[in-house]
């Protein structure tokens, strides 16, 4: 893994995933922060207002496909509106508890997703991803 800190953004309407996701995160045995949100419009107003480009840190972002009101689809869109910079900040990751065909071919329409990760995540698949980036 590189040396910049690693900063997670956990994106779900689902509490006990959002708990569960960031002690899994904390089992990589890296330092970092982790930042969870129960909804896309809570993190796009987080980041909204934040100096993410001038952040040494290595992003990364971990959204629920299915959430009321916002989907983790819409919420990359709505991301992709930011500042190019913010974008590429960003290393995406989908999460899904089922994952089929429709959402691998609506994750191929986002080139900044770089993978869709079923729950529950698999820390040692987590730890290939993050250090193969």
């Amino acid at each position: 893994m590189t040396n910049k800190p690693l900063h997670f953004f956990l994106v779900d309407d689902n509490d006990i995933d959002l708990a569960v996701n960031a002690k899994l995160i904390r089992l990589l045995g890296v330092p970092c922060q982790v930042s969870p949100f129960r909804n896309c419009s809570e993190f796009l107003k987080a980041i909204e207002g934040s100096v993410i480009e001038n952040s040494q840190e290595r992003l990364i972002l971990l959204i629920d496909i299915q959430m009321p009101v916002m989907s983790g689809f819409e919420c990359v869109d709505h991301l992709n509106k930011f500042k190019s910079e913010t974008l590429q900040k960003f290393q995406i990751f989908m999460l899904s508890a089922n994952i089929d065909k429709e959402q691998i071919d609506q994750a191929s329409l986002f080139p900044c997703i770089h993978k869709l990760l079923e729950k529950p995540l698999d820390v040692f698949q987590l730890k290939q991803l993050v250090s193969s980036l």
